[in-house]
């Protein structure tokens, strides 16, 4: 079926620099929305690949028609009618996703009656009516304490939707003690059973997990949207009860994991960065593993990938950003998401290196592992950034990042061996030389450096076939006289012996720079 015959009527498609109907072709293609009464259509990013401007949903063909039930040949016209009917306004409004319109003409296909179809607009309506009843059942019967105890148990279960019931009422007790309610044993032992609180949310049981009306698709996710919706005055309240729960080690790690991955999507969804902050910086220990397995998927993640992109780029871009943060950046660079999309992650490695000291073990360690799993990209991304810190020499901050990325990245067998098999490049070997000689003349990086070529002699005087090159290359970095005292750390053995390798690289650096002084004397 034609995306067109989903327009409601007197809609038209539009999109700036762009004729109606018409858009920018290859990978990068751009979707559309329809321009309807109450929306404002906008474009977004592709769901995947297009060859033309607008295409069938996924999975019906050009001949076939859908096989629904209550869904008749008359399926184009029907589909105008009902996206616009009164009870879609208030989804227009939302100004939905693309991938959120597509999802709701997908729903649409297929629903079977005026129940289902009810039911859609409930979901693609962030289930509020559902909600506020959830939230007010308790007001007549049993007044305020009655209806606190019930809303932090939702909302609670929204948060470990699937985890086990003594995790959902730890995190609803916990959110009561936060609120100035004691919970000490006799307080909690007079109170409603477990089971009574859970039925008092309309939470059921599936052997030991709670969960939320799972015929509600999106309802606990709906539950936490509504919360910091309504609730806005109490957002840090509620990120530390949250990012608390994931954080204590009594609660099961399976169960932590639900939580992450509820605050992630949430924090996406609303753009809050606090959330994302307080997962990288309050996730500590044994539990930080939660922070990079959750913004991993968030990285990789169609809808909400780029906003936690972006934030990890402005972490790095500060000027002094938490350790936790910089650490946390470099796992997932360093992961399967930098695997998977090496020069987003390459960007961002980057610029964490230049806030960890020279030859920081976990830096040399990401570069190691990009090297290995995507060589090209590595060699590709620090040879450009040699380029721009050559162009920008006055760039103290892209310089530091550019040096410790590059120091990194030789500190490694393979990222030393891209290095040296692209000396063979002219002007690839100059900027290289360049580099090492940078490093040398900055104070706090000589020891992670001297440490280096000391790998590189007992690596490479061991190799013949790699000797020539490392010495050659050594060679012309120290041809400057004032680079050669550093050669005395490396040249002469504790028992005041001379290492013949690094005499070999002294001699040669000597001639070197004799014949270019007397090449430039007139």
């Amino acid at each position: 079926m034609h995306p067109r015959s989903l327009r409601p009527r007197g809609a038209t498609w539009r999109a700036a620099g762009h004729r109606p109907g018409q858009l920018r072709g290859g990978a990068a293609q751009e979707q559309l929305l329809p321009r309807h009464p109450g929306h404002a259509g906008r474009l977004v990013r592709p769901l995947g690949r297009a060859n033309a401007a607008f295409h069938r949903p996924a999975g019906v063909s050009r001949r076939a028609r859908p096989r629904h039930s209550g869904i008749s040949g008359e399926l184009p016209r029907r589909s105008c009618d009902l996206v616009g009917k009164s009870e879609f306004a208030g989804i227009w409004r939302a100004n939905p996703s693309a991938r959120a319109a597509w999802r709701l003409a997908d729903r649409l296909l297929r629903a079977s009656g005026p129940e289902q179809i009810q039911a859609i607009v409930d979901e693609f309506g962030n289930w509020h009516s559902e909600v506020e009843k959830l939230l007010s059942r308790s007001r007549e019967a049993g007044g305020d304490a009655q209806l606190l105890s019930t809303r932090v148990t939702v909302w609670a279960g929204a948060l470990l939707h699937g985890g086990q019931r003594r995790s959902v009422i730890k995190a609803a007790d916990d959110l009561l003690t936060r609120l100035g309610l004691e919970r000490h044993p006799v307080n909690v032992l007079v109170d409603a059973t477990t089971s009574s609180r859970l039925d008092a949310a309309e939470i059921t049981r599936d052997g030991d997990r709670a969960f939320h009306d799972t015929q509600k698709e999106g309802l606990p996710a709906a539950i936490l949207r509504h919360l910091w919706d309504e609730f806005p005055t109490q957002h840090e309240l509620l990120r530390k009860w949250a990012i608390g729960i994931a954080a204590d080690r009594t609660v099961p790690e399976e169960d932590a994991r639900l939580i992450t991955t509820a605050l992630w999507k949430l924090a996406a969804h609303r753009h809050d960065r606090a959330i994302l902050d307080g997962m990288a910086s309050d996730l500590k220990g044994p539990r930080r593993i939660l922070a990079v397995e959750a913004l991993t998927k968030a990285a990789g993640d169609a809808e909400f990938g780029r906003y936690v992109r972006d934030r990890m780029r402005q972490w790095m871009d500060a000027k002094n950003p938490s350790d936790d943060k910089v650490d946390l950046v470099i796992e997932i660079c360093a992961g399967t998401w930098g695997i998977q999309q090496p020069p987003l992650a390459l960007t961002r490695l980057g610029k964490a290196a230049g806030h960890k000291t020279f030859g920081s073990a976990t830096v040399v360690s990401a570069f190691q592992q990009l090297a290995l799993q995507r060589p090209d990209d590595v060699r590709k991304a620090v040879d450009q950034w040699l380029t721009d810190a050559e162009s920008r020499p006055a760039d103290e901050t892209l310089r530091r990042q550019t040096l410790g990325s590059f120091l990194a990245l030789v500190s490694s067998d393979e990222g030393s061996d891209l290095i040296v098999n692209n000396t063979h490049d002219p002007e690839a070997r100059l900027r290289i030389i360049h580099a090492w000689q940078r490093l040398l003349s900055t104070d706090d990086a000589v020891d992670a450096v001297v440490t280096q070529l000391s790998r590189w002699h007992e690596r490479f005087q061991a190799d013949p076939d790699c000797q020539e090159a490392a010495v050659d290359i050594l060679a012309d970095i120290f041809a400057p006289p004032s680079l050669r005292p550093g050669l005395d750390r490396l040249m002469v053995t504790e028992e005041a012996a001379i290492r013949p390798f690094w005499r070999e690289v002294l001699v040669l650096a000597a001639n070197r720079y004799q014949a270019s002084k007397k090449a430039t004397t007139p």
